[in-house]
């Protein structure tokens, strides 16, 4: 029994290394994906990110255009990402985020200045606490635009990173052809790489 699928093994192996194979080419896809251009990605994020802010500016005379223009804030800067088939991912949220820490910055300002003192220990003990909830407004400040700003930053290099990463993800192609080894054929599949 051992010798027979010797024998077999040996007979199968020898035609296969006696005649040379005869492999076609594989075909092209029907359907090939284009490749997303990164520095296109990148230019369409910076660009998103300053024609929000001067949407914002040029219509800061009107309340539907600075609701418009206020809104784009928050999703120009995403545009490179949703360009290389990506969603925005958390950075759209991380400027909401920034934009909700810096608003006890704004609050102040209306509280202070409503604000009218009967006694002077009131008024100092009211200005102590001024004081106290401007530092404390000043930091959530900063913390909301570095929010806001590092975000934005990001949004710009994972704009770059996710076009590349598309570019990578459909770069393998598999076709099938027909590959054969002496009077037999049969059906393959071949792959192939764009880099």
């Amino acid at each position: 029994m051992r010798l027979a699928v010797l024998a077999v093994v040996v007979s199968l192996s020898s035609t296969a290394l006696a005649q040379p194979p005869s492999a076609t080419p594989p075909r092209e896809p029907t359907r090939t994906q284009p490749r997303k251009n990164p520095a296109a990605a990148v230019a369409l994020s910076v660009t998103g990110t300053f024609a929000s802010y001067a949407l914002l500016v040029g219509t800061a005379s009107s309340e539907g255009g600075l609701l418009l223009g206020f809104g784009s804030l928050f999703v120009g800067p995403s545009i490179g990402q949703w360009y290389a088939g990506k969603a925005g991912g958390f950075t759209i949220g991380a400027r909401v985020l920034g934009f909700a820490l810096a608003m006890p910055w704004f609050g102040r300002l209306e509280v202070e200045e409503d604000y009218e003192c009967e006694t002077e220990a009131d008024c100092d003990a009211q200005h102590e606490h001024f004081a106290r909830e401007e530092r404390n407004a000043n930091i959530m400040l900063a913390a909301g635009l570095t929010l806001w700003f590092g975000s934005t930053i990001y949004d710009w290099y994972a704009a770059h990173r996710a076009a590349t990463s598309w570019n990578r993800e459909h770069a393998v192609t598999f076709a099938p052809t027909i590959t054969g080894s002496g009077p037999t054929r049969s059906t393959g599949v071949a792959m192939s790489l764009r880099f």
